[in-house]
């Protein structure tokens, strides 16, 4: 597949790169980000994002060397180790002078899997809904990543649940359709039970009445988990992907947010995940599970 950004035109809707690759709010996201006071609010989809950006650009940078012994400036390195360490410790000062993280390494920072989003468009009628050849013709793949600059530009570009799916008042329309889903998974895995990879698994889901702001920043942070491996680990991850639902019916808003998955084995350590992603006391979200076999 490789790092590029592949761009896709679905009737009426053309998803094009946009220049800037990293949008940011407040603080720059290659700087120091400092965790919530004791008591405070739960981190929204924008404070879940810098975070995320920092920890794969400083792995990206360790790993590239950026504090290798020997360098030359190797006093000023020290520096900013300690200055790191003093963020790994809780704000705690440590010894030697306080310096500046070092700025991200330049180029591509790769993911640890490639990843695709999908959008599924609503039947013509309930019968064509209930058919699976129908369910496959309304759904297309609009584009692949596989890199955080292709993901921002990709996320920056494809429309939020609250832009398409009811708001009680209309069924909104990209175009000449209407959309009832939206998808992000793994490349080469597509969204339905029949796939391989996910026929074995199962899903843990939310149903609710969510208003459709609060939908947006949950699909984002849920995305971020998923493609940042803060809910499940590297190449034995068991997540698949992710769907966003609108479910509303008789002019009731109702959205169904799914964490797919390809082996029951892993439900529980998914649902102490996503409980520790989401866990705003305010906001609470009632995860049930779902068999795909």
């Amino acid at each position: 597949m490789g790092d590029s950004l592949k761009t896709r035109e679905t009737k009426g809707l053309t998803v094009d790169p946009v220049s800037n690759v990293h949008p940011t709010v407040g603080d720059s996201p290659s700087g120091p980000h400092d965790s919530p006071d004791a008591g405070s609010h739960a981190p929204t989809a924008d404070e879940e994002r810098r975070a995320w950006e920092q920890k794969r650009t400083a792995a990206a940078a360790d790993a590239r060397g950026a504090f290798a012994e020997g360098e030359e400036g190797d006093e000023d390195g020290g520096e900013r180790q300690s200055a790191q360490a003093a963020g790994a410790n809780g704000g705690r000062p440590t010894a030697g002078p306080e310096a500046p993280l070092a700025a991200p390494p330049p180029g591509p920072h790769p993911l640890e899997s490639g990843w695709a989003i999908w959008e599924h468009r609503a039947a013509d009628s309930r019968t064509a809904a209930r058919s699976q050849a129908a369910y496959e013709q309304n759904m297309a793949k609009l584009i692949e990543f596989s890199t955080v600059e292709d993901f921002w530009r990709a996320w920056n570009n494809v429309p939020k649940p609250s832009a398409i799916f009811f708001d009680g008042k209309a069924n909104k329309k990209v175009g000449d359709r209407v959309i009832e889903s939206l998808s992000l998974f793994k490349a080469g895995i597509r969204p339905e039970w029949e796939d391989k990879m996910n026929r074995q698994g199962g899903e843990w889901f939310i149903r609710k009445a969510i208003p459709l702001p609060y939908l947006d920043d949950v699909w984002t942070k849920l995305a971020l988990g998923m493609i940042g491996e803060t809910l499940d680990n590297g190449a034995d991850s068991d997540v698949t992907g992710a769907r966003v639902v609108d479910k509303s019916v008789r002019h009731k808003p109702m959205y169904r947010l799914e964490l797919w998955f390809k082996s029951k084995a892993a439900m529980d350590k998914l649902k102490e995940a996503l409980q520790n992603v989401f866990n705003d006391p305010k906001k609470p979200l009632v995860w049930e599970f779902r068999s795909h076999s």
